[in-house]
């Protein structure tokens, strides 16, 4: 077994050997050598992007909550001389409610979407760890996407190349 350092070909696929000058694939420059965990990392940092905006988007449904209430607080909901009018307790509510649950949606969306980010940068090993946690409870798509980021940040290689993007950072 060859215990070289190795790549894939950012082209093709195919494994390539650290003295490799060129893919036996497809002729590619082993200049454009991708690893494994490299590519994983992207592959994850566009899923974070795309989860985190389509988060974004159905917690902006909340917003129907807020206009509800704030209807009701305007008297939409006023039915005649007849009926008991809506209670403002409930309307507050309905509208307290829609706020806290939208901005903690969009909160969290933001920080995935910053996690995508942080793994496409390769810094900030934390943050992507975190966010990977949490989404693991949003059932299917987060914890497929949760589950491969902290399976993916577990590895020994992943972490020493966040360890280099935070020196080169500072």
């Amino acid at each position: 077994m060859d215990n070289a350092p190795h790549g894939y070909c950012a082209r093709c696929g195919a494994r390539l050997g650290a003295s490799d000058g060129f893919c036996s694939g497809c002729g590619n420059a082993s200049h454009s050598l991708v690893s494994r965990d490299d590519e994983h990392l992207d592959l994850l940092g566009i899923g974070h992007y795309v989860l985190g905006a389509f988060h974004f988007f159905t917690c902006s449904f909340g917003l129907i909550y807020v206009a509800m209430g704030i209807a009701m607080l305007r008297g939409a909901f006023d039915f005649g001389p007849n009926t008991p009018p809506m209670p403002t307790e409930m309307a507050w509510a309905v509208t307290a409610l829609g706020s806290i649950f939208t901005g903690l949606g969009w909160a969290m969306s933001i920080a995935q979407i910053l996690a995508g980010r942080a793994l496409r940068a390769r810094r900030n090993y934390m943050l992507p760890f975190v966010v990977a946690c949490f989404i693991c409870m949003n059932f299917p798509f987060g914890t497929a996407l949760g589950v491969g980021t902290l399976v993916v940040l577990s590895r020994p290689g992943v972490k020493e190349r966040f360890k280099q993007g935070d020196l080169a950072q500072r």
